[in-house]
């Protein structure tokens, strides 16, 4: 933020976005591999597994929610670099007090329990969840900068944050319905209607694999639209995500399991 608000020289800005990336932990990772770990004894795992991600989604698709508003209020009435502030100070401590608790943190090791003792995930079920998860990140990226740009073309840049909003409480009663529906279909056949199921085994390596698409998206996806936005407006940027939205699904549609025992 000093390095954009001081007009610094190129690369530096970017050098520096770079190391901040480099250094973000994985939070949805480690929390989502706290559940499995918590969960591990229960008899219904796989169901109360399932309700506990579906829970995380809600919680994170409500934060979506609100950030956005909070974010564009701080930067539009107190300062330009207020709403990021407010942000980096929430993830700090955030990642702090969650590494505080140690009850629930799993056993370091790669086979902890006798029940986890499996071979790491193939790359023929790792490379569609990791292609997805990046078409949708680019999805992400692209919508919140067309977003903002759309909203500055009709000089209402508040209205930034209630769109962004609106558009995450699609994906929080999406995790709702996730949670609270006895499902029948495998994840497999769920994430080819929906494009953002998670894999049942090995969750921590297929979250984290989900988590890095997304975030390997994000920055491309935005670069991407912010250009086609300031050479030919923003209704050529809205092709992005529209892109990206039909990757995803393609993807999707054409996931394979690896072995015949995951359906």
């Amino acid at each position: 933020m000093a390095a954009v608000q001081g007009d610094a020289p190129v690369p530096l800005p970017h050098l520096i976005a770079v190391l901040v990336g480099v250094a973000l932990p994985q939070i949805g990772s480690s929390v989502r591999a706290r559940w499995a770990h918590l969960l591990r004894e229960r008899p219904q795992r796989q169901r109360d597994l399932h309700t506990a991600y579906a829970f995380e989604s809600v919680v994170d698709e409500a934060i979506f929610i609100t950030g956005p508003v909070l974010v564009t209020l701080l930067a539009t009435a107190v300062h330009p670099l207020a709403g990021l502030s407010a942000a980096l100070v929430a993830a700090v401590s955030g990642t702090f007090l969650l590494a505080a608790q140690r009850s629930t943190e799993p056993p370091v090791g790669r086979r902890a329990h006798a029940g986890d003792a499996r071979e790491p995930l193939g790359w023929r079920i790792l490379l569609p969840v990791a292609l997805t998860a990046t078409a949708l990140g680019t999805l992400f990226g692209s919508t919140e900068v067309v977003t903002v740009a759309f909203t500055e073309q009709l000089g209402r840049q508040v209205l930034a944050g209630p769109l962004l909003a609106t558009w995450a409480l699609g994906s929080l009663l999406a995790g709702v319905a996730t949670g609270s529906v006895p499902w029948r279909a495998s994840p497999t056949r769920r994430r080819r209607g929906g494009g953002g199921a998670r894999p049942g085994v090995a969750a921590t390596e297929g979250i984290s694999w989900s988590t890095t698409g997304l975030t390997a998206g994000i920055a491309p996806g935005a670069a991407v639209a912010g250009r086609l936005v300031d050479r030919d407006g923003t209704s050529a940027g809205f092709t992005v995500p529209l892109a990206a939205g039909v990757v995803a699904v393609t993807v999707a549609l054409f996931v394979r399991s690896a072995e015949s025992g995951h359906p």
